[in-house]
């Protein structure tokens, strides 16, 4: 199993995410519904970030969802490879597809609030999300290379996850590292005004700048406690819990010294 999630992480790279981004016409939708979405490498601050829009008096967490991937993957759910994103970006109706979500997210968000949905891969569907809801937020962590891949490395996860198949060694973390990079730089400069890149050690280094920035990308207007997400003790199963319960600072920044004889 460990070979075929290899096989899909060294197919599945930039350069054909990108070409079926740069051949894609969808017919936009006219939904006003919109959502945020926190997509990124694992480790990078992804639970960080989303609890700090979580504190907004506007917004409602939904966790990590798998909708969006399963919506757009149909019966391929567990397998993520060229051929399955092909399918999915000719599939004409999938934006219609994709009201099965906004469907969803009523079910779990109070009205007037909007929802913010943290699973770190949806980096792979933005063109087919903003297709289905063009005004949706979608913030993309980005985090320092070697501090990325390091983490990744010493990450143990699902062996029969349908994402993580690059982080059985480093060589294959920073090829996918390069590749998200230049999706999410690909993507931003396709859709500025509904995908923003947050680099992790601004936003620890630059606190209240940072979030001003942020909130404001996703039209909300700033509130101080952002900054206080630490003090609310709502669940957190990621393997950013103990960071999480503490304030924004860089103590994670460089930690990849410690292991740079790997690199």
């Amino acid at each position: 199993m460990q070979q075929q999630f290899l096989h899909h992480a060294i197919a599945l790279n930039y350069e054909h995410c990108a070409e079926l981004s740069n051949d894609y016409k969808a017919r936009s939708s006219d939904s006003n519904f919109a959502p945020l979405f926190i997509v990124g490498m694992p480790r990078s601050g992804t639970t960080l970030l989303e609890k700090i829009m979580n504190q907004s008096t506007q917004v409602h967490g939904v966790g990590e969802l798998n909708d969006i991937a399963q919506l757009c993957q149909g019966k391929n759910a567990q397998v993520l490879s060229k051929h399955v994103l092909n399918e999915a970006y000719k599939n004409t109706k999938l934006p219609v597809q994709l009201s099965h979500y906004q469907q969803r997210i009523k079910q779990l968000v109070a009205p007037l609030l909007r929802s913010c949905d943290k699973q770190p891969f949806n980096f792979y569907y933005i063109d087919l999300i903003l297709a289905a809801f063009p005004k949706a937020k979608i913030i993309c962590m980005q985090r320092g290379r070697e501090d990325s891949c390091i983490a990744n490395y010493r990450q143990l996860y699902s062996p029969a996850s349908a994402f993580h198949h690059y982080s059985y060694n480093l060589q294959d973390i920073d090829s996918f590292y390069q590749d998200y990079s230049d999706l999410i730089n690909h993507f931003a400069a396709k859709h500025s005004a509904n995908v923003m890149i947050m680099q992790y050690e601004t936003l620890v280094s630059e606190p209240i700048k940072s979030t001003q920035q942020l909130y404001d990308f996703c039209d909300l207007p700033w509130q101080a406690q952002c900054l206080d997400f630490y003090q609310h003790l709502s669940p957190s199963a990621t393997a950013s819990k103990v960071q999480v319960r503490q304030p924004l600072n860089n103590k994670a920044i460089d930690y990849w010294r410690h292991y740079a004889f790997a690199f």
